[in-house]
This record gives C-alpha cells, structure tokens and sequence, in this order.
C-alpha cells in the first residue's frame, strides 16, 4: 500500500515524537509497571494497535523503529529495503498487550546474575498519548519460563513469558519486506502466467500458465518437453516453495560482490501484464546463498533448502508421474484403438468405450487410476523400440491435448515419448494395467 504525503509526514512526526520519549525514559524511567486483578503485572495493555505510535527495538541483530499512523505501517532503519507492512502490522497487533509473569522477589535488575545490566534487547514502545514504556530483557529463566525483565531505571525484576519476550528477540530485519518478487497467495497465482529455471547457462525447465480459475492455477510444461502438469504436483513441487521463498537477512555489497551476474543459474517469473522478475542465485553449497532480483541492487541471504526447486530435474516438477489429472480433467481418452469418453455433472460420471456404455467404478478403478500411477522413472533419448501404447487425451482445461507413445526398452522398462518428443522412462509393470485396457 502506498502512503499517501500526509501519512508520510504523520509517520515522520510519530519518528521524532519516539526519539524525544526515548530519551526523556532513559533519563527517569518509568515508576511502576501496571497492575492487573490479583498479583500480576503488564507492560502494556492497549485495546488495538491504532493506540500504539511507534516501537524502537535494539538487540543483538541490530535496532529499528517501526511506526503507524492511520494504518499505515513504516520501519526507520537504515537497510535498502523497506519495511514489511503485514508484518509490522501483526507486531503491533501482538505488543498491545505484554503480561508478566510473576515479579522477583527480593530481585535488582543491578545484579548482574539478571543479565539486565547486559541486556539482550532494549525495547521502547509509544502511545499516541504519548505515553508508553521502555524496558529491557535480560537472561533466560532457568527452567525455561521466560526471561528477566525491568522498566528503564527501575530496579524491580519481573519475569516475562518466553512466546512474550521472543516478540523483540529475533533479527529487527524480520520487520522488512524480504521478498524477491510479488506474492503469489491466493488468487494473485492466476498473475504467474510463466516460470523459468536456467542452470549453468541452460534452461532446466520453463513452464506456462495453461489455465486458471481462482486460486487452482494449471501450468503445462514447455520445456525440456510439453505436457500439461495437474495442478497438484507442480503445486507442491514448485508454487508452494516459490509461495515461501524470501530472504532471511539483507547482505552487505552489491551482486557483483557475490558473482552474481546474467550468467547465474536463475528464476525469471512472468505476469499477466507483461513484466518479468528475473532471480539470480549464486553457488547453493551452504547453508544460505545469496540471491538477488535483477536490477535491484539488493542482495538477500536465503536459506539453501528453500531453492532446492532450482536443483529439480523436470521430472520432480511433473510429481514424478507421467500424469496426475482430476476426473474432470480429462474429456476423451484414447488407448490404441479403444476411444473413452467422459462427462460428468449433477455429481454423475459417464463413461463410454467405442461409444458403448461403460461401467464408471471400473473405469475409475482400472484405467483411469493406471493412468495416474505410472511413475517417470528418469529422462530418456532413446525411443528406439517396439510401440507397445499410443495414448491422446483431450481435456477440459483450455483445450489441451496430451499424446505418449510407450516403447519398449528392454524386458522391465519403456520409453516415453511425450507430445512427439522422446523424454522419459517408466517402468513396463507400471504400465500394465493401461497395456490392458488397450487390447
């Protein structure tokens, strides 16, 4: 969301108004912590995040001051990339209220064994009131209940929940928009109309939006052969890990610095209005890689595991099985010379075979569950070989056509040829049952 110049300069003054208390608490402190019913205590207790202006945390991962003013979310900090709106709006959301646990008894935040004269983090947080609180986290809590608290100046020590103190813990750079591309949740997938891995100057695979309808998009593949993908497999195997890739931390330099040039393997993702975002990812033999969006200039340290998608062969894209297509999916199927057809509707299926009537539960059970479990078994140049099966589905998404032409290899395999291309081998046991159907 972009903020408008007034918000801009509300949040500019909410920056300076957080400075000025910071300051003035770090001179005095600030008395009590509140009181609840009984004998508990909090930090804070504010009934939504509109209450808050602005939270300055410094810890060991660095410090940053996060501001709003009208719903609009901004970080103060002095990385390249901005600040992460939803996610500075859900650490308002959670700071509201700050429990205690329990005070400690007989306990000074000047005794070092409290680690708060060393402490982990330094927390200031604001009120549009212009009151707020500023306190420090200390060690651990043997035992692991949570961690040593104080206010600023105050020499009482309380003990704050560990799910609590966590909130100011972790890396300040988690507050900023780490990502590489824009979302691809929910219906903004149907955007994606194109993926592209290339490896040692090669493209490993590309892919092509075939159709979409809210949030279930279909991709077919176009290289290193064509063939349309269900939308399950190319779901786990490739959007979900492009759903959660981003970076953990922002590196220092520029991409040269880490030999991040054109000529790096890469992810180019296409949009229905016609841009692109091409990714560049360095050498993936650690536990994070440097990873770059072409033209940014910025370069973001994301865990390796997380581009293990780059590293697939096109195979594992596919779920490896030659096909996993819905019942839906599929409007004619062609074994040899046996031609079936399928409708469906009024929660009914039908299903004919050379025009005859055919039993549905046996199709379902027979040839239509062969056809989704026939496992790739690896890539494939050889088509040399007695045909044994000509397959051609036609189906209901946007018209696409599938054709496999299985060969036998040897006395346990076949080669597949995929829409007249020679791509993979599957096992002949595998295939048996749809070898079957075909007589």
């Amino acid at each position: 969301m972009r903020a408008t110049r007034k918000k801009l300069t509300l949040l500019s003054g909410a920056l300076a108004a957080c400075v000025v208390l910071f300051l003035v608490l770090m001179l005095t402190g600030r008395g009590q912590p509140e009181e609840a019913s009984g004998s508990s205590y909090y930090f804070t207790n504010y009934s939504s995040p509109e209450a808050l202006l602005a939270v300055s945390v410094e810890n060991a991962g660095g410090s940053i001051v996060l501001a709003q003013a009208g719903g609009t979310y901004r970080a103060l900090t002095d990385s390249p990339v901005q600040g992460d709106e939803a996610k500075i709006a859900a650490f308002f959301e959670s700071v509201c209220y700050l429990p205690l646990s329990r005070m400690v008894e007989d306990a000074a935040a000047s005794d070092s064994q409290y680690g708060l004269t060393e402490p982990q983090a330094t927390i200031l947080i604001q009120d549009v009131s212009q009151g707020g609180a500023m306190f420090l986290l200390g060690g651990a809590v043997p035992g692991g209940e949570g961690v040593y608290t104080c206010l600023a100046g105050d020499e009482r020590v309380f003990v704050m929940g560990t799910a609590y103190a966590e909130l100011f813990l972790g890396s300040v750079e988690r507050f900023l928009d780490l990502s590489l591309y824009p979302s691809l949740e929910g219906s903004a997938l149907a955007n994606l109309t194109g993926v592209e891995v290339r490896r040692d100057g090669e493209t490993a695979y590309r892919l092509r939006q075939a159709a979409a309808s809210g949030s279930t998009v279909y991709f077919a593949l176009e290289a290193p052969w064509q063939l349309l993908l269900g939308a399950e497999p190319v779901k786990s195997a490739l959007l979900t890990p492009l759903r959660q890739l981003e970076g953990v931390s922002v590196l220092e330099g520029g991409p040269e610095d880490y030999g991040l040039t054109a000529e790096s393997d890469s992810l180019c993702l296409s949009y229905r209005d016609g841009t692109a975002v091409t990714v560049l990812a360095g050498k993936r033999d650690g536990e994070n890689t440097p990873v770059t969006a072409e033209g940014s200039g910025v370069v973001l340290s994301v865990p390796t595991a997380s581009l293990a998608f780059m590293d697939a062969p096109a195979e594992e894209v596919m779920g490896r099985v030659l096909l996993r297509l819905n019942i839906n999916d599929i409007k004619a199927l062609t074994l040899n010379q046996h031609t079936y057809e399928i409708e469906s509707g009024a929660g009914q299926l039908r299903v004919t075979r050379d025009g005859e009537p055919c039993d549905a539960a046996v199709f379902q059970n027979t040839v239509f569950s062969a056809l989704n479990h026939i496992s790739a078994g690896g890539p494939c140049e050889d088509a040399a070989g007695t045909e044994l099966l000509r397959l051609h589905i036609t189906t209901n998404v946007a018209g696409e056509a599938i054709e496999m032409v299985f060969r036998q290899m040897d006395g346990r395999r076949c080669a597949v040829e995929i829409n007249g291309q020679t791509a993979v081998w599957c096992d002949l046991a595998a295939a048996g049952a749809l070898l079957d159907a075909a007589d």
